[in-house]
């Protein structure tokens, strides 16, 4: 069995070396994307994402498709100068490298892995708890979340941990269906616009019509126990 390259001095390979790494990790880097399709994870994907983006803009040939219509690096080295090896290499080489956060050092989840992807989830969870005392916030919420439709406005807008925040709100306060397509059901029926930070309601808005709204007998644990607040996206939530 073969082993696959994970690095590769760039500056130094030769022909022969990116052309062999590029087979080898980019079959690898293939297989990931193939993963995290199936596992359904591919909203929580830093990588991914990344990847579906620039394979959509890709005008070089560094991406292609599937027979099945899916994007994938393209392994075909054939006729390609050395200078632009190097970049493809680089490509699936940042791709399947764990990424290290740069304000503190750490290495952070690998979402180019479906266990990476969860382990996000996993650290996610944890803070929103820690931060707010929100218990009822679970790794599947976060997933949830993530994957729903209006999930990539409301995060650009208020920023990920808030738009958890809402949800664990959300679930103390309403009975029945606290479901996540019943959180998604019930921001639709308010008629709020999030196209912009201009026309979307402000946070406190949004928390303020779920106390409103929903009876005092529904609330699980009272505000002293868990207040909102606002967390840093940038530094507390892996996203």
């Amino acid at each position: 069995m073969k082993t696959v390259i994970r690095t590769i001095d760039l500056n130094r390979a030769t022909m022969a070396e990116l052309r062999l790494f590029i087979s080898q990790a980019g079959k690898q880097a293939n297989q990931r994307l193939r993963q995290l399709e199936q596992s359904k994870v591919t909203a929580g994907s830093n990588k991914y994402q990344y990847v579906k983006r620039a394979a959509f803009k890709d005008n070089t040939g560094m991406y292609g498709k599937t027979k099945k219509g899916e994007i994938k690096f393209n392994l075909n080295t054939r006729g390609l100068k050395i200078s632009e090896m190097r970049k493809r290499a680089a490509n699936i080489q940042k791709f399947i490298e764990p990424q290290v956060n740069k304000k503190t050092g750490e290495v952070m989840a690998d979402t180019s892995t479906v266990a990476g992807v969860k382990a996000k989830y996993k650290k996610a969870e944890e803070t929103i708890k820690k931060a707010t005392g929100a218990k009822n916030i679970s790794i599947d919420d976060v997933a949830g979340l993530v994957e729903m439709s209006l999930w990539d406005r409301l995060s650009e807008i208020y920023g990920p941990s808030e738009v958890m925040l809402m949800y664990a709100k959300f679930k103390e306060k309403a009975s029945g269906d606290t479901s996540i397509s019943a959180f998604e059901h019930w921001l639709n029926s308010k008629g709020y616009v999030f196209t912009d930070e201009e026309t979307a309601p402000s946070i406190t808005d949004i928390m303020d019509n779920i106390d409103t709204e929903f009876t005092a007998e529904d609330v699980n644990v009272t505000p002293e126990e868990n207040p909102y607040m606002t967390i840093d996206p940038d530094t507390d939530i892996p996203f």
